[in-house]
């Protein structure tokens, strides 16, 4: 299965979405992470951790090798922000998309033109509300923004809350205990 973290927005929990995300698909199966910004991001966190990392590849503007697409039961894709060449690569690549936005009103705006664009070739996705804290009216503010999408988009019902290990995991392997919401999206991604 691969799936892709797509958003034209940066600072959204992309790469973070796909290293949790990823690393709770290791307990269902083997993992490959695919890098597609030229700043590698994912890449760099890969060389911080070292061997106990899954395995993680390059392919800046979305230049997939057919090699890179198998060999793993999950591969996770790590998109940038305003490149619309590797994001479209991306997504077409996948078995299923992965919104990741904060509840800011900028970050949401930039996730309904996506959603946008997604509905209007058809291609199903899931928004993620990642940074959330709960009963704030900005998550309120998003869930409403969100709660009308069209056929094949759907807002993912666990929100990733504001916490500090998610601030601080770059460059770190994310522990057992710290996947939770991931731990869910994994389990439903794997079923």
């Amino acid at each position: 299965m691969i799936i892709t973290m797509a958003n034209w927005k940066g600072g959204v929990g992309k790469t973070t979405s796909t290293v949790f995300t990823g690393i709770a698909l290791a307990e269902h199966g083997t993992v490959r992470f695919i890098d597609t910004d030229p700043q590698g991001a994912l890449i760099d966190w890969a060389r911080a951790v070292g061997h106990d990392f899954p395995d993680t590849a390059s392919a800046p503007g979305g230049r997939f090798t057919p090699a890179m697409l198998s060999g793993a039961d999950f591969i996770v894709i790590d998109t940038p922000p305003s490149d619309p060449i590797a994001l479209s690569r991306a997504i077409d690549a996948a078995d299923a998309v992965i919104i990741p936005t904060t509840t800011s009103d900028g970050d949401i705006s930039r996730t309904l033109a996506l959603i946008d664009q997604l509905d209007k070739q058809r291609i199903p996705a899931t928004v993620l509300l990642t940074d959330t804290e709960a009963r704030t009216i900005a998550l309120r503010r998003a869930q409403e923004a969100l709660s009308d999408l069209p056929e094949g988009i759907s807002l993912y019902e666990h929100t990733v809350p504001h916490r500090q290990h998610f601030k601080a995991a770059y460059g770190t392997m994310p522990a057992a205990a710290q996947l939770h919401p991931y731990d869910l999206i994994a389990r439903d991604l794997s079923e």
